[in-house]
């Protein structure tokens, strides 16, 4: 507010004002002052002691006098001569209530105690600039007159809290800066496996509880091998609750290298230290001494299905040499290559049982390892070099597949094969094997395949005749109508790089063919070819080789006999009628529909 010039402020204590003329001294009261502060009639108020404030009041303001109305002269020159020394410049004060920004300002004069009137430019720190207040301390007002206005203060500032607090909580939180995210890998494609799970693979799926607790040995070869191509080998030793402890290893060898009636000795298996127990040397069958601490033999061995090949027979050696030590026997079972339902060429004979004929069924038996192990475990006269008794008491367990059915195929099954032995690489070799392998054997035929350490496209489906061409060979077996084969002239070039070339035996219809009736063909023309009479001449080692894979004495009886002159449809049509039966008779040991 601004006040009006003449205004005086009369003390008590000045007698041109109507005092008594006394002179205070420090610390004494006075007894009244009268302040004039405006156009209204003054007002009388107490003076207050030297040192503090005196209040200007009217209807309008109220001024706070921060000199003492009345000074001690001692003190008051010390007073002065302590602020004659030059002071800092005060920083102005904000505006507050109370007080104007512009306007006079009514103080006391240090000297006379008359009101003066000083024009103040900004705020509250003007008196100070023309030193008029010289007393330090703070301004204060009276709290009377203060609190309305600090009760409206904390009124403002509470709604004003209010306000802010509102719109906080009306806010939603600024979202977070998002945090970038590694970019996520891409996930590989699922595993295609193979729809036939194997022994194997249904053993490790059911939690290798068929083989816990158990110390293990185990009858394998390169083949061993589940759907995704790990090694039985290394599928056993991974089994919580069971031991690996030694590996059986039959023709060929634990890798498959070894050639054919190539015997081999005992040895290491590098990758784990595991002793290797050849069965194919000086014994053909487990001893009780290797048996000696195993609870069970694991045997997992991929056959071909034709009986001459050694490993259905291996088997049926660990079979018996495990019934009479006690040990349980745990097959893992395989499909059989060629199918469950194609059964054919002939029986075998009792007196011709050997390494390659272990078991009397037809030469192509249609029997998986599982099956023939269940037949030899139930069926009497089976394991011969045993007593019914120890093969009733043996124990024997098999591990079937899932998801193969008798009208299966090898390429059907989706599974990847796994050379066997150095000749069969392939599924082709397996078809010239059951086909063409029995026309071979002790005759001048050959299967036309490259040497060892090479592959060719067709190993065992080629056959050449010494000085016969491939067109004469041809001419010479078309006339017979064989069915469900065709012949073609092929070219395949040896290890010295030269051709050799030769009949590729094509199957066009599989339900048709026989497999073994073409080899029966091939000895007849041997008889004819031959400048004297083949199988007349044979040694007696030679016979009983023959002999023994073939498996009839009838038919050997036959060639030696009548030579070219044999009939072997009339062969072919009772081993027909003979697989037809010992089919039959198999199918109580038939695992799979």
């Amino acid at each position: 507010m601004q006040g009006d010039v003449g205004h005086e402020v009369r003390c008590g204590s000045d007698p041109a004002h109507g005092g008594d003329g006394h002179v205070p001294q420090p610390g004494q009261r006075l007894p009244e002052h009268r302040v004039l502060v405006g156009p209204g009639p003054a007002k009388t108020l107490p003076c207050q002691p030297a040192g503090h404030a005196g209040v200007l009041e009217d209807e309008h303001r109220v001024v706070e006098v921060h000199e003492p109305v009345v000074r001690h002269p001692v003190i008051d020159r010390r007073h002065r001569r302590e602020h004659e020394q030059p002071r800092p410049r005060a920083r102005e004060a904000p505006p507050s209530l109370g007080f104007r920004r512009r306007g006079s300002h009514a103080s006391v004069h240090a000297h006379t105690g008359r009101a003066r009137q000083v024009r103040r430019s900004s705020g509250i720190s003007s008196p100070i600039r023309a030193g008029v207040f010289r007393n330090p301390s703070v301004l204060r007002r009276s709290p009377a007159s203060t609190f309305p206005r600090l009760l409206l203060l904390a009124f403002l500032a509470l709604l004003a809290g209010c306000a802010t607090d509102t719109k906080k909580s009306d806010q939603k939180p600024a979202p977070k800066p998002p945090v970038a995210q590694p970019e996520p890998k891409p996930e590989p494609p699922p595993e295609k496996l193979p729809r036939v799970m194997l022994g194997i693979d249904v053993l490790e799926a059911e939690g290798f509880k068929a083989i816990a607790g158990k110390r293990l040995g185990l009858l394998t070869h390169r083949a061993g091998v589940n759907r995704r191509g790990e090694t039985t080998i290394d599928v056993l030793r991974r089994a919580p609750q069971s031991k690996l402890v030694c590996l059986f290893a039959p023709e060929h060898g634990l890798e498959g290298q070894v050639k054919a009636a190539e015997s081999f000795g005992d040895s290491v298996h590098p990758p784990t230290g595991l002793p290797i127990y050849s069965l194919y040397g000086k014994n053909k069958r487990p001893t009780k001494e290797q048996l000696k601490g195993l609870h069970a033999v694991v045997v997992d061995l991929q056959d071909i299905g034709v009986r001459s090949y050694t490993f259905i027979s291996w088997m049926r050696y660990t079979m018996e040499a495990c019934f009479e030590a006690g040990v349980e026997v745990i097959i893992l079972d395989r499909p059989n290559p060629l199918g469950g339902l194609k059964v054919d060429g002939p029986p075998l004979d009792p007196e011709w049982m050997s390494d390659v004929g272990a078991f009397r069924v037809p030469y192509v038996h249609g029997l998986t390892m599982g099956e023939l192990a269940t037949m030899a475990k139930n069926a009497p006269r089976v394991l011969p070099t045993i007593k019914d008794s120890v093969r009733a008491k043996g124990k024997l367990t098999v591990i079937p597949m899932r998801g193969w059915t008798r009208s299966m195929r090898w390429p059907e099954t989706e599974l990847t094969w796994v050379p066997t032995s150095p000749m069969i690489t392939t599924y082709d070799a397996i078809i010239g094997y059951a086909m063409i392998g029995l026309g071979c054997e002790q005759t001048p035929w050959a299967q036309l395949a490259l040497p060892a350490g090479q592959s060719s496209p067709y190993p065992t489906r080629g056959i050449s005749y010494p000085k016969k061409t491939p067109e004469e060979i041809i001419a010479a077996l078309e006339p017979f109508k064989i069915p469900g084969i065709r012949f073609v002239k092929r070219e395949t070039r040896g290890g010295n790089g030269k051709p050799n070339a030769g009949v590729f035996v094509e199957v066009v219809d599989w339900d048709a063919w026989r497999p073994t009736e073409l080899s029966f063909y091939m000895h007849k023309l041997a008889e004819k070819w031959s400048p004297m009479k083949l199988f007349g001449t044979l040694t007696s080692g030679q016979q009983r080789t023959f002999q023994i894979h073939v498996g009839s004495t009838a038919w050997y009886d036959a060639l030696s006999k009548e030579g070219m002159r044999v009939d072997p449809a009339l062969f072919v049509k009772n081993w027909s009628e003979r697989a037809k039966i010992s089919q039959t008779a198999s199918k109580k040991y038939w695992l799979y529909p």
